[in-house]
């Protein structure tokens, strides 16, 4: 699995709800997701906590993500975003 330049940490996305907010992001599984608004992410427990203590529902968040080749066992170069809405 070869990561992006420069890219040490991140999460990678390994399921979703299907009637959840991501369902439609266009995040899809295996992606690498670095950034949710201007926190750096390098845990699951620290993203996990990051949204239960400051998030809460309605608000707007949007994800830094770099999208998984299943191809090529590699992800892209290029750092992509999706915006969404917690419910």
């Amino acid at each position: 699995l070869t990561l992006p330049d420069g890219v040490t940490t991140g999460l990678m996305a390994t399921h979703f709800v299907t009637e959840g907010p991501l369902a439609d992001s266009g995040l899809m599984l295996g992606d690498l997701v670095v950034q949710v608004n201007d926190v750096e992410l390098t845990t699951y427990q620290a993203f996990h906590e990051y949204v239960a203590q400051v998030l809460s529902s309605g608000q707007t968040i949007t994800l830094w993500y770099y999208e998984y080749n299943p191809m090529t066992l590699s992800y892209g170069s290029t750092l992509l975003s999706t915006t969404l809405i917690l419910n």
